[in-house]
């Protein structure tokens, strides 16, 4: 009989980066592969209760699995994961820590503010390479497959000189951007997109996110501390793209950015979505309710804790779009700060009783269940990787607050593909998040049933949605590990257990590595 095909994932802990790895996980047991994920276990009041998705995983919630299947082994990693080092650090909660305006006087500080989240200091970090080389020992999968952020997963197969699959759940701009012809990826890749008077802007900009990358101290210390344990090359971070390497990317051309050059080692998947149990199985009164009127949905992600100013805009918003246009209605997944929404909902109070407006800090269905509802005309986002996909996947209209780093590219990327807008750009200007007046128009723009342009985005919305389906999504990402597996290249099947060439122990504390069980440790 032969071997049950072991896959070994390595992912940090937080929803966005990991929604690809708990997605792919899902179709490879299907395929009967026995599936192991080593992250870490941050507490689950930093958004990170990665512990339970397995546990979920493993019950079936995100869709029947075969009665034959193994159940996903955890395996913890020692040290913090990226939310919570970057909380320690900053001493801000990460909504906060993470929060910036755009453009040249808020771009440059942005760079400086997101090393934290770089890396762990020296000790921590090779404590948890060390991690990672003993459940590649452990496990001898036939694949590796790496988060494109956990740089000491990627530093442990390196120091073992495995090839390895790399999958991230951002877009081709984060993988390749870099290494388009002719530097296209500095002044060619569109934002608004670049006029040629802002080309040497953007270029100016690129340089100095470069130099805030290569001279930060905490990258230092990590490439220091690397260099004196063994560990050659670049730091993972920094090293985005490997001739040698597979990478599996939820994106395709028709969803993204343009880029000249798309190398052959680099697979755009179609939106790599965890599924979705439907809607009126999950929360029928939610459904029945969705089936009213036309709704637009406005969910922030996991890290964004709405403050009393900007929930009073978005209130005052939505007041303005529901005195115009009565035919629609709200869904707003609101986390407040404090539980403090009293303001909010006196703004709307008229909407709540009338059943116009559904205001929640908890949802029974995940998004992506009400928006494959079909009832979802518009989704509200922060401009996070995991919800650009999910409404693309749903063939969904966006409007996008964006806030930190590459929120800013995914409310630019619907502009340019016609299927939404960014909700309010003179706050990003001045480091806000949103203004009412603006959003208000944006709101108009894609929900009144008299705005051409609202009707015209919809439709590509919906049209671009049947596109990036047919490149198969999580079926896809499974369907090319598999075919690495058959290849023999990317995985530890020949690995010793005992000892390894490269000594990661130097001047450290020996690791008790913590013996993996099948499901949540």
């Amino acid at each position: 009989m032969a071997d049950t095909m072991k896959i070994l994932f390595f992912t940090n802990s937080e929803y966005g980066q990991s929604n690809v790895v708990v997605a792919t996980a899902y179709e490879l047991l299907h395929r009967g592969c026995e599936i192991h994920i080593a992250s870490f276990a941050a507490d689950e009041d930093l958004g990170s209760a990665f512990t339970k998705r397995i546990d979920a995983l493993n019950n079936g919630e995100y869709g029947t699995l075969p009665t034959d299947s193994k159940p996903v082994t955890f395996h913890r990693i020692t040290g913090e994961s990226m939310v919570e080092s970057w909380q320690r650090r900053s001493k801000l909660t990460p909504d906060i820590a993470m929060t910036h305006g755009c453009g040249l006087k808020h771009a440059p500080l942005a760079y400086r503010s997101l090393m934290p989240v770089m890396g762990s200091e020296g000790p921590e970090y090779l404590t948890a390479v060390e991690s990672c080389v003993a459940a590649l020992k452990l496990v001898q999968p036939k694949v590796i497959v790496v988060d494109s952020s956990f740089p000491q997963g990627h530093d442990a197969a390196r120091m073992m000189n495995l090839n390895y699959v790399v999958l991230t759940p951002n877009s081709f701009r984060e993988t390749i951007g870099a290494i388009q012809p002719r530097g296209y990826g500095f002044w060619g890749i569109p934002a608004y997109p670049v006029s040629w008077s802002k080309v040497p802007l953007n270029i100016y900009l690129n340089a100095r996110m470069i130099y805030a990358f290569f001279t930060a101290p905490i990258i230092k210390d990590i490439e220091k501390f690397r260099k004196e344990h063994g560990l050659s090359g670049r730091y993972p971070h920094l090293d985005p793209y490997r001739k040698n390497l597979q990478y599996l990317i939820p994106s395709a051309p028709e969803i993204d950015f343009p880029m000249r050059n798309i190398p052959g080692n680099v697979t755009g998947c179609g939106p790599i979505v965890v599924p979705a149990p439907p809607l009126a199985t999950t929360d029928p009164e939610l459904e029945q309710w969705l089936r009213a009127k036309p709704t637009v949905m406005l969910n922030l992600g996991s890290h964004f804790i709405t403050s009393d100013t900007f929930a009073k805009s978005i209130a005052t918003a939505f007041s303005t779009l529901l005195l115009k246009c009565p035919n629609v209605q709200v869904l707003w997944k609101l986390n407040s700060r404090n539980g403090n929404d009293a303001q909010a909902k006196g703004i709307l109070k008229e909407y709540i009783e009338n059943g116009s407006v559904k205001m929640a800090s908890w949802l029974n269905s995940t998004p992506s269940s009400i928006l494959q509802s079909g009832h979802v005309k518009c989704a509200v986002h922060h401009g996070g990787a995991n919800s650009y996909y999910e409404a693309v996947d749903a063939g969904v209209a966006q409007i996008i607050l964006p806030g930190w780093y590459d929120t800013f590219d995914f409310a630019a990327r619907v502009e340019y593909l016609e299927i939404g807008l960014w909700g309010s750009h003179r706050a990003c200007k001045k480091g806000d998040f949103v203004y009412w007046d603006e959003f208000g128009d944006a709101l108009l723009t894609v929900m009144d049933p008299k705005s051409a342009k609202g009707a015209e985005m919809v439709h590509n919305a919906k049209s671009l949605g049947g596109i990036a389906r047919s490149y198969g999504g999580r079926k896809k990402a499974a369907e090319k590990i598999m075919e690495f597996a058959e290849s023999g290249k990317y995985g530890a099947k020949t690995l010793e257990k005992d000892g390894v060439s490269v000594d990661v122990t130097k001047e450290t504390t020996a690791v008790k590595v913590e013996e993996a069980h099948e499901g949540v440790v």
